[in-house]
């Protein structure tokens, strides 16, 4: 009687170690499947091009939303017209990606073609309106101009009143704005150059030139019609 009683009690506690795990199994397959991405949904853009863009990314859906990030990264990173993005995981199957548009910040001239670069550092190739953007005319080079552009735009110079930005092989460049008024500035130059020639223009002695030359350092060259 003892051995038979052996034997159930065993035949017991390895179909309750069976039930245990099984049903451990089926609880971490329903957590994994709670969290596969149902659901994404774009702010920032308007309505035909959010689906488009959940179209592009749609390839997240049904993978787990802790290993999504590399995926919807990628594809980000390879678009022009993106300045900035974020990705909210609403848990357990949402993702919400906030878009901000890359703007226009002036158009390219050179070698006779034109190009719209974006506040982004990139190239657009949408159809901005083009027609209250600066110029930036001699030069190719996208990281120079977008350098050049963000120093005009923290500086004491209000930009926009300035209506082109000339490029030399030098490397240095000159500013024209709407007024006709033009700065040219040396090769070597900061910052704190801008700003002194944002002083100099405020000036009343040089309320009536057409050009003020900066190449000298310590002088301020004149030129009036």
């Amino acid at each position: 009687m003892l051995l038979r009683l052996g034997k159930k009690i065993k035949i017991i506690f390895y179909v309750s170690i069976i039930f245990f795990l099984s049903s451990i199994n089926n609880y971490n397959l329903d957590r994994i499947n709670l969290l596969q991405v149902k659901q994404i949904d774009v702010v920032g853009l308007s309505y035909q091009n959010s689906i488009k863009l959940k179209n592009n990314i749609k390839s997240v859906l049904g993978k787990n939303i802790f290993f999504i990030k590399k995926d919807i990264k990628n594809y980000f990173e390879e678009r022009n017209d993106i300045k900035n993005y974020s990705i909210q995981k609403i848990y357990p199957d949402k993702l919400k990606v906030n878009i901000k548009k890359a703007k226009g910040i002036c158009l390219i001239i050179a070698n006779k073609e034109q190009m719209i670069l974006g506040d982004n550092g990139k190239i657009l190739t949408n159809s901005s309106n083009t027609k209250y953007l600066p110029r930036a005319i001699g030069s190719s080079d996208t990281i120079k101009i977008f350098q050049v552009y963000n120093m005009l735009k923290v500086s004491r110079l209000d930009i926009s009143n300035i209506k082109s930005i000339y490029f030399y092989k030098s490397e240095r460049f000159d500013i024209e704005f709407k007024n006709k008024l033009i700065i040219k500035f040396p090769i070597i130059y900061s910052q704190e150059t801008i700003n002194y020639a944002a002083h100099v223009i405020k000036d009343n002695l040089f309320k009536n030139v057409n050009i003020i030359d900066l190449r000298v350092s310590n002088k301020i060259i004149t030129y009036e019609e």
